[in-house]
């Protein structure tokens, strides 16, 4: 039953990619990428994990942006979830500032749920700088922080591919997670990434200001950087206010807007989560 529910999760073919959205702004947020190892096999990773969807059990790798709960909250029903199907401990990738209170919640969490091989405590927690690079293994997929701008600290994530003659590193997807415009712009390689995974938490008229206050991206922000977006090819965007429906949504960032002002680049719609009205 439970894999039969798993696969009824929609997906995007992204370029290289596999990808499962589930995000509404200030309530929950999870991205899961199919990535392919050395060997044709398939890795998933996750990206943030506001809520434990079916997809997101088998992710060994989730990589969290920050410490609001819409992006971390689902970490503990994510590890309960993996116990129960006999999974092995997923690697949770944090911030460094989130190392102590993580493990904190994790002893709060595990003197409630009372399990007697005490599972909640054997997540592997690993803190990363954005001086540190994460290989995923068995591949030449490397995961690699940059500095963003939220009201709290944060940061998005970096796959790199690594040539297998050279060890140079392409970037090849950029997750923001939350940030203002600026925590993208300042990162070269979020920019020299084909796939940007951006949260676009506004979209109205006369809120671009008040996106900014609250530590988000506008989607006037991406029109009006679309030239530092040149070889970004394809954005998927994520992270709608709760507030709106698909429709609100669909009507703002259309196939006129995408031709107009985003010059021609693919652009996918994370909308999974949001209500249809």
């Amino acid at each position: 039953a439970f894999m039969r529910f798993k696969n009824r999760e929609p997906i995007m073919n992204v370029n290289e990619f596999v990808i499962n959205d589930w995000s509404i702004g200030g309530l929950e947020t999870c991205m899961i990428v199919d990535l392919k190892d050395d060997k044709d096999k398939t890795i998933s990773i996750a990206f943030d994990i506001g809520y434990a969807t079916p997809r997101s059990i088998h992710c060994e790798h989730v990589f969290i942006s920050h410490g609001h709960m819409d992006h971390i909250a689902g970490l503990i029903s994510h590890g309960a979830k993996r116990s129960v199907l006999k999974l092995p401990p997923a690697n949770y990738y944090i911030p460094p500032h989130l190392d102590e209170p993580v493990r904190d919640m994790l002893k709060g969490a595990s003197s409630v749920d009372m399990h007697p091989t005490n599972r909640l405590m054997k997540l592997n927690i690993r803190s990363v700088s954005t001086e540190q690079q994460i290989l995923i293994e068995n591949s030449r997929w490397i995961v690699k922080p940059f500095p963003t701008i939220h009201t709290v600290p944060s940061q998005g994530y970096i796959l790199y591919r690594q040539d297998a003659s050279d060890e140079t590193m392409k970037p090849t997807l950029t997750y923001t997670g939350d940030t203002t415009i600026e925590g993208v712009l300042n990162n070269p390689d979020s920019l020299n990434s084909p796939t940007l995974i951006a949260e676009v938490s506004f979209i109205g008229k006369g809120e671009r200001q008040l996106a900014k206050e609250k530590g988000h991206i506008h989607i006037d922000d991406i029109v009006e950087n679309i030239d530092a977006f040149k070889n970004v090819t394809t954005f998927i965007f994520m992270h709608f206010n709760y507030r709106l429906s698909q429709t609100d949504i669909k009507s703002k960032i259309n196939e006129d807007f995408v031709r107009r002002e985003l010059k021609g680049k693919k652009v996918y719609l994370g909308l999974n989560a949001i209500p249809c009205n």
